[in-house]
């Protein structure tokens, strides 16, 4: 069993910890989560204070400005958040976070079981000094892999955007001599083969990103050179980008992102307000973004391609609410797109 612990300071700062336990034999699902309910049930009135977020679920997803008002603006703490058999804690400082390591090893041993450091690694954006590294007993890393996606120390996309190259690389080169160099197989079975298997790969978690120009551009790259090599194109054909996604018969990547964006965010829009709370409405409490040009957030891109659907940002978030009717919203957006 492995859980992963995050722990978040202030919009400059984060770590994460991922912790190994031993256990005797396989629990099933059902009593993991009863697990981890007992885990939480001991465990709450111990830990320190966590980090603290504000939100208002009554008005428009895009309008930040109703988070200064006075009144409506629901205070809530984030403790821990919980996924499969995952489970992530967070906390404000360093001290917060040994705190709640330590009380959590004293849990696990109250359970039967053992924390186990040799599985611990931490993920942090500051370099720690050499003392500090002398007098850790776990081990720093510079990425952080969990279910499928890569936490950099940096807290942006470009080593996610280069790990998916990788990754669909990798998955390409492995069914190069079984599929896509096969001329037993025609070239529509090699293309459903890329679709279901590469195209899988490189856009894993694709909905969640915060793209520039620049990755779009890389993977698009990227895309064009596998397509190139099923449908056996050489340089001196003079194919453009559009000939060759058209002899193929498959979209381009922005294009295949962008239905994944809507249908995230409007199944986010469409949960009850007890789901952290809707994901996309909150912010934390204390911190702030830095004045004059600065980093793109999540919902910068969604209403970037809510705008690229021709589809309107006002009166969307009533739509989200009908499941059927956004889907089909969505669809129309794409062919739009």
């Amino acid at each position: 069993m492995t859980v992963s612990i995050l722990f978040s300071g202030s919009t400059s700062e984060t770590f994460v910890v991922q912790t190994g336990v031993k256990q005797g034999s396989v629990l099933a699902s059902t009593l993991f989560s009863i697990l981890l309910a007992a885990m939480k049930t001991l465990t709450q009135d111990c830990l320190p204070q966590s980090i603290g977020i504000q939100y208002q679920t009554g008005s428009n997803l895009f309008n930040l400005s109703h988070l200064r008002a006075r009144t409506k603006v629901i205070l809530a703490t984030i403790t821990e958040l919980q996924c499969a058999d995952d489970w992530a804690v967070v906390a404000r400082s360093k001290e917060d976070l040994q705190t709640n390591l330590n009380f959590f090893s004293q849990t696990y041993k109250s359970l039967g079981l053992t924390l186990n450091i040799a599985k611990t690694k931490v993920l942090h954006p500051l370099v720690p000094s050499k003392e500090d590294q002398h007098r850790q007993r776990t081990g720093n890393v510079e990425y952080f892999a969990c279910l499928g996606s890569h936490f950099s120390q940096r807290a942006d996309i470009d080593f996610e955007n280069q790990q998916k190259l990788c990754c669909a690389s990798l998955a390409f080169g492995r069914l190069s001599h079984w599929v896509f160099n096969n001329h037993n197989i025609g070239t529509q079975g090699r293309l459903l083969v890329y679709k279901v298997v590469v195209i899988s790969t490189l856009l894993c978690g694709g909905e969640t990103w915060v793209t520039y120009r620049k990755h779009l551009k890389n993977l698009e790259r990227q895309h064009q050179r596998f397509l190139w090599k099923i449908l056996n194109i050489k340089w001196e054909d003079c194919h453009t980008n559009v000939s060759v996604l058209t002899e193929a018969n498959i979209f381009s990547v922005e294009a295949l992102i962008i239905p994944h964006y809507l249908r995230w965010s409007g199944h986010c829009v469409g949960m009850p307000d007890i789901c952290l709370p809707e994901l996309l409405y909150p912010q934390l409490t204390k911190g702030e973004r830095k004045q004059g040009g600065q980093n793109k957030c999540f919902k910068d891109i969604l209403k970037i391609n809510i705008k690229k659907s021709g589809i309107d940002t006002r009166p969307c978030e009533t739509v989200a609410q009908d499941r059927d009717n956004w889907q089909r919203l969505c669809q129309r957006g794409n062919v739009h797109f």
